[in-house]
């Protein structure tokens, strides 16, 4: 690959809300027409709410009682979104058209971040050890889960913070440790020094790869081998869009297909990017 652009498609302001967006924790894009978004305009309570160009839906029919939402994830099953969070179902898998709970899980507690495999299983990455569990589409634990138990025989890493697994099945662990599908240590590297220091938000994209936005604006492309590559973006659209340029401290990036979305949770607004390559 020589080089990976994008191309600004779709500029939606998210407004019709009130109280206005405010503390966006979590965005999902479960395909071309939705967004979901969790926020908390209090500075407390979570709020679900599903956009589409038809303006804004908010998920009131979310009958989860004592469940607090901090993680949204694309769910393997069309017009779903899993949200993980506290509570005596820590997941909760549930319809975007009129919010209503399809399934839910016990995934227990302390998840900072969640994901699925390519087997549609739930991954779960915990704050402290240990620090992985995968979960049946059914939401039943994987007992003696070898790859899960070799990495986390493994790893270096003791405070959980982000997790990818890309579609070969390959585990990264706070973007500093990578694992192979059969759970083994291919690859481990100084985030800061490859990416720089501060914030970063990161997703997956195309069959191996992993995009990474860092606080200065820069959006990094790591491939397989290793090779990390930096994007070309559209700067003056983007200036134009959000009076700024893209950084992590405020944006956050969800890859699907070869649409890259950032949330601007300031301003807000949903810029929906075409991933170009060659």
């Amino acid at each position: 690959m020589r080089y990976i652009e994008l191309e600004l498609e779709e500029t939606r302001p998210l407004e019709g809300v009130e109280p206005p967006l405010a503390n966006v924790c979590a965005v999902a894009c479960p395909d071309d027409r939705f967004v979901v978004l969790c926020d908390r305009p209090d500075g407390a309570t979570p709020r679900l709410t599903r956009w589409s160009r038809g303006g804004p839906h908010e998920l009131t029919l979310l009958d989860a009682p004592g469940f607090i939402p901090r993680i949204l994830v694309d769910s393997e099953d069309a017009g779903r979104v899993l949200a993980v969070g506290r509570g005596e179902n820590s997941g909760v898998l549930f319809d975007i058209i009129e919010g209503r709970v399809a399934s839910r899980f016990n995934l227990g507690e302390g998840v900072v971040d969640a994901t699925y495999d390519n087997e549609g299983n739930i991954v779960v990455l915990r704050a402290a050890p240990p620090l992985l569990d995968r979960y049946g589409p059914e939401g039943d634990l994987v007992e003696r889960d070898r790859q899960i138990q070799r990495i986390c025989e493994q790893t270096r890493v003791t405070e959980g913070t982000m997790l990818l697994i890309q579609r070969d099945g390959s585990v990264w662990l706070n973007l500093c440790e990578k694992f192979n599908a059969d759970g083994e240590l291919v690859g481990a590297i100084d985030p800061a020094d490859v990416f720089g220091t501060g914030h970063v938000t990161a997703d997956l994209i195309g069959w191996d790869g992993i995009v990474v936005l860092n606080e200065a604006g820069k959006l990094y492309v790591v491939e397989r081998a290793g090779t990390r590559r930096a994007a070309r973006l559209p700067a003056p659209d983007i200036e134009r869009a959000l009076g700024r340029p893209l950084t992590a401290r405020l944006d956050l990036i969800v890859t699907r297909d070869e649409m890259l979305c950032v949330l601007a949770t300031d301003v807000p607004r949903l810029l929906r990017f075409r991933i170009l390559s060659e």
